[in-house]
């Protein structure tokens, strides 16, 4: 059976801001989705957002990685491109499962009578 558990590893300030370039289907949108006004603060798939960065209060900045269980898990950025940096490669190791994660939301997401649908 594979290991589904997600870890984020905090990642120190690096000359290199981008590791490699986001996975494909990967992408940087506004926290509100991709018509929503704030920063590129979060890292999605097909516009579920499956990683949010965000600015601490006291200052630095914080990555929450939203997991299938629906807990989230936590870690501090030494800064804003270190955190992006971490999230990406995150991303990376992780990609097959935070791609199926998504599709089964999706298909959940499909089936809801609430939900007005275009056909």
């Amino acid at each position: 059976m594979p290991d589904n558990s997600f870890k984020l590893t905090a990642f120190r300030e690096s000359p290199r801001a981008t590791i490699a370039p986001a996975p494909e289907g990967f992408k940087w949108q506004s926290t509100y989705g991709p018509g929503g006004a704030d920063d590129t603060n979060a890292f999605a798939y097909q516009m579920h957002q499956v990683v949010r960065l965000d600015e601490k209060i006291s200052g630095g900045w914080i990555a929450t990685l939203h997991r299938p269980d629906g807990r989230s898990a936590s870690r501090n950025c030494t800064s804003y491109a270190s955190g992006r940096a971490g999230i990406e490669a995150c991303a990376d190791r992780h990609q097959e499962a935070l791609i199926a994660d998504t599709e089964r939301k999706q298909e959940w997401e499909s089936k809801q009578t609430w939900r007005s649908r275009t056909e």
